[in-house]
């Protein structure tokens, strides 16, 4: 008997069409997510490319600049944790401005995006005074 071949991606939750993986009975997709989850070198070389495309920096560059900042997050100061390190950016001028964690990265661009937006802090400030218990 020969080895079963799936058509659609046996994966929870996905019922994607299987391509070159048949035989594992994943979606590319699912495939690439677990390679991703448990295969550490992997992660690593995708970590850099990433970085490289995107911000002209490599795992080492980021290594570096970590050190510098002490090994810690440069806005909270904190250690990495569960999460990964951020390259924070100039979104603008694309400029690196130093290592950041997940929750600092994410809280940074959400204060960023509310910067520029004319009024809103005022209109926050009024609106959670207004539904205070």
């Amino acid at each position: 008997m020969g080895k079963v071949r799936y058509d659609v991606c046996q994966a929870e939750g996905c019922s994607r069409p299987t391509t070159k993986y048949k035989i594992l009975g994943l979606c590319n997709a699912c495939h690439q997510a677990i390679r991703w989850k448990t295969n550490p070198r992997t992660r690593f070389l995708a970590l850099d490319w990433q970085r490289r495309k995107k911000y002209g920096i490599g795992n080492e560059e980021v290594a570096r600049i970590l050190q510098v900042q002490g090994g810690v997050c440069a806005l909270c100061g904190g250690q990495r944790g569960d999460s990964e390190w951020h390259v924070d950016h100039d979104h603008e001028t694309g400029k690196i401005r130093a290592i950041l964690c997940a929750r600092c990265n994410t809280g940074l661009g959400h204060v960023e995006y509310l910067q520029r937006r004319p009024g809103f802090r005022e209109r926050a400030l009024e609106y959670l005074q207004q539904h205070r218990n």
